[in-house]
């Protein structure tokens, strides 16, 4: 959608661009930010087809009501909504660099049955800290690589 404010009135909904959509909801709330500098708060959205196809008020977007069936969804109206955050508190570094490891992020969301994803890691490289793999000189003994993997497996 774009973000120069062409996203609600009369003439996204005239020059139909989009599919088609069965039928819109409307999301009334007491505010809305868009983080978009030409329209920066808003008080209504519409959702079509699973995607937001206009933000604005419900007089702006009128032209979209007049066009398509739709359905008012009040359960926000005393809520401030903010489109586009999927999670408050993400560190965006964090998940690029760890999820490109298996057995920190399987690509099917779960792991096999009796399996471990550290002996599925056939790699020298596997990553570690530099304090947790060698005998102290106290005689204290912290975990090899292979004392961590046979603890890691399911029985």
């Amino acid at each position: 959608m774009p973000c120069d404010g062409s996203a609600a009135g009369d003439e996204s909904a005239r020059k139909l661009t989009h599919q088609e959509f069965g039928k819109l909801t409307v999301f009334p709330a007491r505010e809305i930010i868009t983080m978009c500098e030409a329209m920066p708060t808003a008080t209504a959205v519409a959702v079509g087809g699973g995607k937001i196809v206009a933000v604005g008020t419900m007089d702006t977007l009128q032209p979209w009501l007049d066009r398509y069936e739709y359905d008012v969804d009040d359960r926000m109206k005393d809520k401030v909504l903010m489109p586009g955050f999927i999670d408050p508190h993400v560190h965006p570094s964090l998940p690029a660099v760890l999820t490109q490891y298996p057995f920190l992020a399987p690509t099917t969301g779960r792991f096999r049955p009796a399996s471990s994803p550290a002996r599925e890691l056939r790699s020298p490289t596997w990553p570690r800290s530099t304090n947790w793999l060698r005998p102290t000189r106290t005689g204290r003994c912290r975990s090899s690589r292979g004392a961590t993997i046979r603890c890691g497996t399911d029985t």
